[in-house]
């Protein structure tokens, strides 16, 4: 976050954007094209299964933790920043950018980048659950990679994935001092699968 601020202090969103936009390949356009789906809503539910084996209490965090910080967003693109152009719009007329082909490209309410609130959102999430500081780095990384994806792939500036990891960060921690404060013996409970027998 300091590298990155550090960064848009020193140079505008457009010049770093140019910058980012210079370095692609095939490989990257395939990769980000996938991975950045991983800061979308549909795959809740799938981390939300994966927490179920460690604790209901973290579960429940991250359902919360997801819907407050997408309200937080589009709260911010639609009340407060709702002119904020998306890079494709705004190098419409300027300079021709690379842009990933079947990436549907969007061009308003641009900031902030509800994918990197999400993604931090999530992965903080996993990252408090665990006690090994490696674990919890590629947790960083996974968070940070997907937040990426959307300069890369041109659907967001800088500024807008920082400040969208910004607000995940900041909801998943108050989220998650609530969650210690409720006292229910149930919340600890987690599923287990050796509990449930499938026959034929």
């Amino acid at each position: 976050m300091l590298f990155c601020c550090i960064l848009m202090l020193a140079y505008s969103k457009i010049e770093i954007h140019l910058f980012c936009n210079r370095y692609y390949s095939g490989f990257a356009d395939l990769f980000f094209s996938y991975i950045t789906n991983l800061g979308d809503g549909i795959f809740v539910p799938l981390f939300v299964m994966i927490m179920l084996f460690i604790s209901i209490r973290y579960s429940i965090l991250l359902v919360i933790n997801f819907l407050l910080s997408g309200l937080v967003v589009q709260l911010i693109k639609h009340l407060f920043i709702y002119d904020a152009l998306r890079p494709s719009k705004l190098f419409e007329s300027v300079c021709p950018l690379h842009l990933v082909s079947g990436v549907h490209q969007l061009y308003y309410h641009s900031f902030p980048s509800g994918h990197s609130a999400t993604a931090f959102s999530i992965f903080l999430c996993f990252a408090l659950v665990t006690r090994k500081p490696w674990v919890k780095f590629v947790f960083f990384v996974c968070a940070s990679i997907i937040a990426y994806s959307r300069v890369y792939l041109s659907q967001h500036f800088l500024e807008d994935i920082v400040a969208g990891s910004i607000i995940g960060v900041i909801v998943t921690l108050l989220t998650c001092h609530w969650a210690h404060i409720v006292k229910y013996p149930w919340l600890d409970k987690k599923f287990s699968a050796s509990k449930f027998k499938f026959t034929l």
